[in-house]
Formats: C-alpha cells, structure tokens, sequence
C-alpha cells in the first residue's frame, strides 16, 4: 500500500514538472518504456519489490536497467531520486500512476468491460455513448470475454464496478435468500 502512495507522489511531480517544462510528450514515452521493461523482463519487477534494497543496489538497478534506455532527463533523474530515497519498490507502480493522472488530464477513462459472449459492435458503440454521457469523459473500452459470467456484462472503472451479469445477480439473490 505504502509503494502505491509513494509512486503515486513520484507520478505527481514529475509529471507536473513535465508539463511545466513542456516535455510531457517525451515523459510519457520513457515511462511507457520502463512500463515495457517490467513487462519483459518480470525479474526486475520482483526484485524492485523486494523489501529492503541497499541505496547502492538500488541506484545500480536503476542505471543498468532503466536509465540507459530512457531518453528524458527529468525521468532518469525521477528514477534515480526514487533509488536515493530507497524508493525502488515504488517503481513498479509509477506507470501506472502517471498513465491514471495523464488521463484524467485529458478527459479520458478506461473502462474493463467483461461480457458474457462477444459483443456486437452497436453495443459496444452505445456503452461507450452511455458510458461517456456518466462519465463526462472519453471512454476507451478494453473487452473482454468471460463465459463465466452465464450472461450480461461487468464494468469497472476508477474505483467503480457494475455488475449486470447473471452470475452477479445470482450471486446477490443467494445472499437475499441466504442460501
């Protein structure tokens, strides 16, 4: 929990002193960047977790696998403040911190949209309509198929979920009749 509240910090400031020095462009495309890396290479991201990283581990951590393949100067130094303030284990979230106040920024939410069965297209395109008049943002959906749900669809986005899945409604009258 306290990794997220750090990354979540780290997010903040460096992405407003990316947008104060115009350089959020070149920002955005070094943390997509170390967002790859953890995909790739999982090692880093358990070491990255594990507790207790020496200053000089982490800093050595940091300019060998990341550093040398960022090309923004206020991100490699974010990273190696991170090390310095033996903060390494709120890397893994940094991306997604820094994607969450990106989109906010451009009026945009993603939305996890799970059906029961493959959605028409139509239906995709009203969920989105719906989704955005709610929401008051742009909606990117990312579908998904999840037999299952037996039937209907789970939405989840920020720090909200509905469920109109049959599996949900189920779910919900078994605790109605205590079963």
């Amino acid at each position: 929990m306290i990794f997220k509240m750090c990354a979540e910090r780290y997010a903040g400031a460096l992405f407003a002193v990316a947008a104060e020095n115009k350089e959020l462009d070149a920002v955005t495309a070094d943390i997509r960047t170390i967002d790859e890396i953890f995909e790739k290479v999982p090692e880093i991201r358990k070491y990255c977790l594990s507790a207790n990283i020496a200053t000089d581990n982490g800093k050595i951590v940091i300019e060998e696998a990341f550093i040398k393949y960022l090309k923004n100067a206020k991100c490699a130094n974010t990273l190696r403040v991170m090390a310095e303030n033996r903060r390494i284990s709120s890397l893994p979230f940094l991306a997604e911190h820094f994607f969450a106040i990106l989109a906010e920024k451009e009026n945009r939410v993603t939305i996890s949209a799970q059906f029961a069965t493959e959605p028409d297209p139509e239906i995709v395109e009203k969920l989105k309509k719906k989704m955005s008049n709610k929401t008051g943002k742009v909606v990117e959906l990312n579908l998904d198929v999840n037999p299952e749900l037996l039937g209907g669809f789970i939405l989840k986005w920020s720090d909200r979920m509905l469920d109109n899945s049959v599996k949900g409604r189920l779910k919900s009258l078994k605790k109605v009749i205590k079963i």
